[in-house]
């Protein structure tokens, strides 16, 4: 059995370039992907508590350009988490052949219908959103997770067990027991924060 695991930057880079490439030479020996947000501020309040953090980590379009040549460069794939329908439409023209859905965006039908008139594969986690809450079609990529930060041990055996639809686990535990345990009971896609 193959496993994909997926290693998460996020916007942990801050806007800067040159630390995101850091990060991607630092995973590349060890993941198979390495995921970033593709957050935008004009979707923000003025009071959302994380403005001003996205206001200096947002990238543009051409910085997403680089730092997936970076990945391919490195040998790994690229993936971009999507919050809103209209960046759907940047993650097509970067050419990417799928796109990851967080768990508080997968039951919003809009970012949905967008994904499905672009031929995007979605990976979509199953957290704050169940599974058949969400609005893809069934053969979609569902992870299980927890959204708590750090999540607490022990759930992801229990919800892939629970749900065999779920074909993989996105992790914001500590340490790699969550993963593990995961692997166990036959995740195929693993996604570490």
């Amino acid at each position: 059995m193959s496993i994909e695991v997926i290693a998460e930057v996020a916007t942990n880079h801050g806007g800067c370039v040159s630390l995101a490439k850091e990060f991607i030479h630092a995973f590349a020996p060890y993941v198979d992907t390495i995921k970033f947000q593709l957050t935008r501020v004009k979707h923000l309040r003025r009071e959302d508590p994380q403005y001003e953090w996205f206001t200096r980590a947002e990238l543009t379009l051409d910085q997403f350009a680089e730092l997936k040549a970076e990945c391919q460069n490195a040998g790994v794939g690229f993936l971009l988490t999507v919050y809103n329908a209209v960046e759907v439409w940047e993650v097509v023209e970067l050419g990417c052949n799928r796109v990851k859905v967080g768990s508080g965006e997968a039951g919003e039908w809009g970012l949905a219908q967008e994904i499905a008139k672009t031929g995007l594969r979605p990976l979509i986690s199953c957290g704050l959103t169940g599974r058949w809450q969400t609005r893809y079609p069934l053969d979609s990529a569902f992870l299980g997770c927890v959204t708590r930060y750090p999540a607490p041990d022990g759930l992801a055996a229990l919800a892939l067990h629970t749900d065999p639809a779920l074909c993989g686990w996105s992790d914001h535990a500590i340490g790699l027991g969550e993963l593990e345990a995961a692997i166990c009971v036959g995740a195929q896609i693993l996604e570490t924060h």
